[in-house]
This record gives C-alpha cells, sequence and structure tokens, in this order.
C-alpha cells in the first residue's frame, strides 16, 4: 500500500482534520489509543494512512500546525503537531514572508521524518482555508516549500473557501483568496474546493442545526466525509485501487485545469433518512445542488471535463449503477470532452463510510468552477483598481508586482477554463475543435 502524508494548518485545517481522521479511526477499526481493533477488511489499506508505532499501535501520518496553539482532540495523541504559539494577528503577508518560514521549517523536518518512515510514498494532502490571512499564508508557503522538497511526488490540497461575513479579515479577504489561488495553480497536481457559503444553502435546506458555538460544525462534517469518500481508492480495494496519482491523470486534462469540485449523498444527517438504493445515491451525486462549490451544472454552458464517483457499502448490485451511470451520461449535456476518454468513472468499495451504511462521494472537473474564479477575480479587482489595503502586505516585504502577477495567473486560469468549456460545446455540436 502506497502512502500518504496528511499536512493540517490552521484553525480550519486542524478542525477539519480532526473530523477527517475520526472518519478514518471509525473505517479502519482504530481507537483513540491507537490500537486496531477491526475486522481483517478494515486492516488492508491501514498502511497508506497510518504508520505503525509498535505491535497492534497505529498513528496517523499527519502533521497538525498553527500559530497559535491548536491541537488535534479526539486522534491518537502520538500525532505530531506544531505551533508557534504567537496570538497576535497575522496577515497572509506576514504569514508567508515573515512569520510563516521559521514555522515552515518546523513544519518541512515533521513532514521529512514522516517520510522517511515511508517505503514508497505516493503524495502529500494539504487541508487549510485559502482565505483566512494566516491560513492562507502559511498553506501557500508550505505548498512552495513542499514542491520544492518533493518535485516528484503528487502533491493535493484540500482548499476552504469561507465566505466574506465567516472570514476574521473579510476586508482583505479577496487579496487572500487570489494570492493562495495563486501558489495552488502554480504547485498542485490538483485541489478539492470546498465552498462554505456555496455549503450554507445545501445545510439550511436539509435542516442542519449547528451545535451552539459551532458554527462550521456541519461544513466541516460535510468535507471531512467527501474527503474520506474520495481517498477509499488508496485504502481500501475495490472496482479500482488507485493513488492520487492515477486520480490526478485521469481528472486533470491540462496542468491548469486542476480545480475539482466535490459532491455527496446523501447530503442529510444520518437521523434524517430514510433508506437509501445504489439508484438514488447515484442520481443525488449528479444533481448541481449537491455539487459543494458555488455554481454546479446550473451556470448556463457549463460542462464536465472529468467525473469521479465512489460508493461505499458492504455489498452492491454493481451491474445496477452502472447502468445508473451511463444512463445519466447519455441524458447530460453537461458531459461530452471528446479530448477527455472515459472522463466518468464509478467505483464502488466494501467498506462503508464512518456516517452511513449507503453513500457516495464524486469529484468533478467542471467548467462551472469559472463561476467561483470569477467572483474571486471581481473581488480581488474592485481592491486593486485603487490599491485598498496594499499597505498592510507592502508592509511585509511584498511588492505591486506581486498582486499583478496573482491576478494575472487567474485570468489566465479562467482563460483556460473557458478554452475547455468552448471545445466540449464545439465536440458536443460538431463545431471545429480550437482547444489543445
Amino acid at each position: 500500500m502506497r502512502e500518504i502524508i496528511n499536512l493540517h494548518t490552521g484553525r480550519t485545517g486542524i478542525t477539519l482534520g480532526d473530523r477527517f481522521w475520526q472518519n478514518l479511526s471509525i473505517e479502519h477499526g482504530v481507537n483513540s489509543l491507537g490500537s486496531f481493533t477491526g475486522p481483517d477488511i478494515q486492516e488492508e489499506g491501514l498502511g497508506a494512512f497510518y504508520r505503525e508505532t509498535g505491535t497492534n499501535r497505529y498513528t496517523p501520518r499527519a502533521v497538525f500546525a498553527s500559530f497559535s496553539e491548536l491541537s488535534p482532540s479526539t486522534i491518537c495523541p502520538l500525532i505530531n503537531t506544531t505551533s508557534d504559539q504567537y496570538n497576535g494577528y497575522i496577515g497572509w503577508a506576514m504569514a508567508y514572508y515573515t512569520k510563516g518560514p521559521e514555522l515552515a521549517d518546523r513544519i518541512t523536518e515533521a513532514i521529512r521524518r514522516e517520510a522517511e518512515g515511508c517505503s514508497n510514498l505516493q503524495g502529500i494532502q494539504l487541508t487549510y482555508d485559502l482565505s483566512t490571512s494566516s491560513e492562507g499564508g502559511l498553506g501557500s508557503l508550505m505548498l512552495d516549500r513542499l514542491r520544492e522538497e518533493y518535485p516528484s511526488l503528487t502533491l493535493t490540497a484540500n482548499s476552504i473557501l469561507t465566505s466574506d461575513d465567516m472570514a476574521f479579515d473579510a476586508l482583505i479577504q479577496p487579496y487572500n483568496t487570489v494570492f493562495s489561488l495563486f501558489h495552488l495553480i502554480a504547485n498542485t497536481n490538483f485541489t478539492v474546493l470546498f465552498d462554505y457559503s456555496a455549503m450554507d444553502k445545501e445545510i439550511n435546506r436539509n435542516g442542519y442545526r449547528p451545535p451552539p458555538g459551532d458554527a462550521w460544525c456541519h461544513h466541516n462534517q460535510i468535507a471531512s466525509d467527501v474527503i474520506s469518500g474520495t481517498t477509499a481508492p488508496s485504502r481500501f480495494s475495490g472496482m479500482e485501487n488507485a493513488g492520487l496519482d492515477s486520480l490526478a491523470e485521469q481528472m486533470v486534462p491540462s496542468p491548469t485545469l486542476h480545480f475539482l469540485t466535490p459532491s455527496i449523498a446523501p447530503f442529510k444527517e444520518p437521523t434524517r433518512i430514510g433508506r437509501n438504493l445504489p439508484e438514488h445515491i447515484a442520481r443525488e451525486l449528479y444533481q448541481s445542488s449537491k455539487w459543494i462549490t458555488d455554481g454546479g451544472v446550473s451556470r448556463q454552458g457549463a460542462r464536465c471535463l472529468a467525473y469521479s464517483a465512489n460508493f461505499r457499502c458492504k455489498s452492491f448490485v454493481e451491474n445496477e449503477m452502472n447502468l445508473v451511470l451511463e444512463a445519466t451520461k447519455r441524458n447530460s449535456a453537461a458531459f461530452g470532452a471528446e479530448w477527455m476518454p472515459e472522463n466518468a468513472r464509478l467505483h464502488s468499495y466494501p467498506v462503508p463510510a464512518a456516517s452511513y451504511d449507503l453513500s457516495g462521494t464524486a469529484l468533478s472537473n467542471s467548467t462551472s468552477i469559472l463561476s467561483t474564479l470569477k467572483a474571486a477575480i471581481g473581488r480581488f479587482e474592485a481592491l486593486h483598481k485603487c490599491k485598498k489595503y496594499h499597505r498592510a502586505f507592502n508592509e511585509e516585504g511584498m511588492g505591486d508586482m506581486e498582486f499583478t502577477e496573482a491576478h494575472a495567473e487567474l485570468d489566465g486560469l479562467i482563460a483556460d477554463y473557458e478554452a475547455a468549456e468552448t471545445e466540449c460545446q464545439q465536440s458536443l455540436d460538431g463545431s471545429p475543435r480550437v482547444f489543445h
């Protein structure tokens, strides 16, 4: 089994990472002391995300890091944690240029120790909030460091986009978002983007009620369920046992087009759902309202470039789900990237998810992401044209040219997705192809 190391940075990354490892501990039968207590089927992929520290004792291959004193609360106590114990305000530029490098050195060393304990390391997965100043700056710095340290490894990110009213430093969030996207474009093999404001709509529609003092409880639970579902191919045998590199090869048609949209079914609390059938789960995954990034296929003219769905249940009528997949492809104008062969795949795995007996998660490389990207660049331009708040970045050593470069890179990404959308439409109506 090829190993994956996880890095969780900042408050959002650590809270979400805590939920993620709770899920994996249930799915793999590892208790809070790190002891394996499950059946053999749960042990088969244990080495991909856990390292053995003693007889029948396991700890996550993970590093948790923050500028403040934050630690995961419910997983094995042997986890790697590092912090700067700094409680003042840290802006994006400060996290990237001045306060961050020393902490990044310690994080890189912790990652290096984890990597030395791997026999066949396939990649590193980061989880952080790209729109919050300290998390976005530190996450971007670590992407640069890890790409330089491990140029041949698959580097992926689960990036959280918080809404303006949810972010602590909402006034400069447009800058934070675009600067962070700049480093995601340059460094990751693919990025799974979670838009928490888009998730709000589904959370409210499905009757979720957050507990007092934890407004992001359901956002983090849904995101962690998605991440544990989409990593199932690296952990369990099924229709296909694949790693991060295989997923990147399938989902990314060209280097810049690597921003993936997640979806999950059922999108309800376990106590609020009845009996689900495989075909219901498959159909629900394709509904645009379940795509946890603003836009979905409901955006006029959006096209799906690649699609991968994982189903989790002890037993399946596999043929039935394949028929559902094919019927959905035939009936949906959102599919049709002629230059992306086999762009829709379905896999099943015999170990249920932590929250449901039957569930599905999916990743889509869709031009619907244009809605989110254009909104981000629009908010950036509104501030940048009058150089509003530039001083907060300039004082930490960031030049005005970096604003221009980040804007140009995101503008180029938008142009690439628009060209891909045009190419898909022309492949559907028989027009000459122009995208290469």
